[in-house]
């Protein structure tokens, strides 16, 4: 029999988590039974959230001890969370929002102080929670309830901003409590103003994201690596927090070490973008600046207390206000992508940082097989990126590794999709390309994987040939069964060799798809190349390439 926990409320048995096969709880059913969605439940006096993925041993880890069975464990419930009833045919979460908004902002912030002064206004906004507890506030802590609170009918808002409110947290055991309690606060507040208060954008939460060294859950996080959180939107990321289990002076060190400068050519004429440090039962809202640097943007807040509590909840509201106006600020770029974010591709991944790019390829040497390369040849060409600023470049404050048959590199610089509006982009675009085969192949070697996919924009001049790791010898001689790469034909093969002229014919099929002009230069060249008539170095002195006026 599978292991079960039985949620319980005033001592009363109310549902049953089921395990599905890889022994996480399935909460769907939960959303059926209460107001409050899945991820806004919390267990025991440490408020764990209840989420899809989290395991039965990470709730017995919170509740400290094993109670029940391997077959059955009884999980007490807090709060208002697990109140089953319908929601209230009546709501008024629209208008109970309203409260949270930040008047029109008349420009975005510039530093830590202008930053605080949006998180912290004055008078602040005030949360709806139920009247029960606003009650009951107004003689334990008027001062907060007067100044931060109202009461209210019930309603979604009002129903995730008590529970919230009230959500007890007082000593963190590990990293994780720390990480899932504010992960928890961030995407219900997130989730309340994209739903009610008509303010909407299209962003990305990330929780956990960090790169732990060893096994502990509270241990260091890898140099350069990723901050555990992530806000990212318009292809841009707005905002990074980094969680430690108690000291916020660790983990302001830790998120120094992972931000580098911001790129004007992602985030145009902004001036800062928003981050946090939480430690404990302590927040502390900073200020990222264009040069990379931190700086604390307000007061600490503490999360045991119902006023930090309550100005935490705001802050993050305005945050959300905050990031959609900067999202909607930064200038237009095809193919950005977020710093800190990932993409994987089978056995591939590619992150995005600040300044580089960190290539990973497992199985490195099946990778290797199958497209009959290796990394010395690999290595040579990244090594041609040092002298020609056409091919990307290994960081010197990077390194590059196989370890147990994995591959990792640090490239730089980072780039975005080609823009060609005019026939000067295109030709600027082909004169780079010709300028980075003429060095590869004067190295021995041949890219072969010549597409606008593997083609990055720099500057509004200069463009890159990437994805190196697709380089051979020159000649390469296509083995019986090999698995032609995705742009080829059978004319770009000379017989079943590949050659220096099998990357220029590739690049004029691109320009060929590309180009919407009539230039007879332009023709001619494309001519050119696709009848494999002139080599990379001969393709430089081309009229067209050497001559704009032709």
């Amino acid at each position: 029999m599978k292991p079960r926990i039985w949620l319980s409320f005033d001592g009363r048995p109310w549902q049953e988590l089921a395990d599905d096969d890889n022994g996480t709880i399935a909460v769907s059913r939960i959303a059926a039974r209460t107001r409050l969605r899945p991820d806004s439940l919390t267990v025991g006096d440490d408020s764990l959230g209840i989420f899809e993925g989290i395991t039965i041993q990470d709730i017995r880890s919170v509740l400290g001890s094993t109670a029940g069975t391997a077959r059955e464990c009884a999980v007490p419930v807090d709060g208002d969370a697990l109140q089953p009833g319908p929601a209230d045919s009546k709501d008024r979460s629209g208008e109970l929002i309203k409260p949270m908004l930040l008047p029109q902002l008349q420009h975005l912030p510039r530093n830590e102080f202008d930053l605080a002064r949006i998180l912290f206004p004055e008078p602040p906004g005030k949360l709806a929670v139920s009247r029960n507890i606003y009650r009951w506030l107004l003689l334990s802590e008027a001062d907060v309830a007067e100044k931060y609170l109202l009461g209210a009918d019930d309603s979604v808002v009002t129903g995730h901003l008590t529970a919230s409110l009230t959500r007890r947290f007082r000593d963190a055991r590990s990293e994780m409590h720390v990480s899932m309690f504010v992960g928890n606060i961030f995407h219900d507040i997130f989730w309340l103003m994209e739903v009610y208060s008509g303010l909407q954008f299209q962003y990305e939460l990330l929780f956990n994201c960090n790169e732990v060294t060893g096994d502990s859950l509270s241990g260091s996080t890898r140099e350069r690596s990723r901050p555990d959180t992530l806000i990212t939107a318009s292809g841009c990321t707005f905002l990074v927090g980094e969680d430690k289990l108690s000291s916020l002076t660790a983990a302001l060190e830790d998120l120094r070490t992972k931000i580098r400068p911001l790129s004007s050519m992602f985030y145009g004429d902004l001036a800062c973008i928003l981050g946090y440090v939480a430690a404990g039962t302590n927040f502390q809202w900073v200020c990222i600046d264009k040069s990379g640097d931190i700086k604390k943007a307000g007061n600490c807040l503490s999360l045991s207390s119902t006023v930090g509590r309550s100005q935490f909840l705001l802050s993050v509201g305005y945050a959300y206000q905050l990031i959609m106006k900067m999202a909607l600020s930064v200038p237009f770029v095809l193919g950005r992508r977020a710093m800190f974010t990932r993409e994987n591709q089978g056995d591939r991944e590619i992150a995005f940082y600040p300044g580089f790019v960190r290539k990973s390829i497992k199985n490195f040497q099946r990778f290797c097989d199958a497209w009959g390369t290796n990394i010395d040849l690999i290595l040579r060409a990244y090594e041609l990126g040092e002298t020609c600023r056409f091919l990307p470049r290994i960081c010197l404050i990077g390194d590059t590794a196989i370890h147990h048959n994995s591959y990792r590199v640090d490239i730089r610089p980072i780039g975005y999709s080609p823009v060609l509006g005019t026939e000067q982009d295109t030709r600027m675009l082909a004169q780079n390309v010709c300028e980075a085969l003429s060095v590869l192949h004067e190295a021995g070697l041949v890219h072969r994987d010549i597409r606008l996919q593997n083609i990055l924009q720099v500057s509004k001049e200069q463009f890159m040939l990437i994805d190196l790791e697709t380089v051979a010898a020159s000649p390469f001689r296509v083995p019986p069964g090999f698995k032609w790469f995705k742009e080829w034909s059978d004319a770009t093969l000379e017989g079943a060799v590949y050659t220096p002229l099998s990357d220029m014919y590739q690049l004029g099929i691109l320009l060929e798809r590309r180009m919407r002009w009539e230039s007879p230069g332009a023709k001619d060249f494309i001519r050119r190349l696709k009848t494999k008539q002139c080599s990379a170095a001969m393709a430089l002195d081309d009229p067209w390439i050497s001559n704009p006026t032709s």
